[in-house]
């Protein structure tokens, strides 16, 4: 998320939203994190979409590598019938 918290819109990476009871920060959007040890909504939607997004591209790299390799043991199963 500190990489990226231009683009995500989150201002501050490093102070919390709520550090007391009494202080307000305005818009929790722009913070990581609420308090000192919970992040914000927008901080969680952020690293669970990230997550989800990990996980569906490794599933995709999975199957496309299962693909190649019933693809080359097909093509090497087709030639072997064929030199018979």
């Amino acid at each position: 998320l500190n990489e990226r918290k231009d683009f995500l819109g989150i201002e501050n990476v490093k102070s919390p939203c709520h550090p007391s009871q009494t202080e307000d920060c305005g818009d929790i959007y722009s913070y990581k994190f609420w308090d000192l040890y919970h992040p914000t909504t927008h901080a969680h939607h952020v690293a669970f979409t990230s997550a989800i997004q990990s996980i569906h591209e490794k599933e995709e790299r999975k199957k496309q590598h299962l693909r190649r390799v019933i693809g080359q043991y097909a093509n090497t199963s087709l030639r072997k019938r064929q030199q018979k």
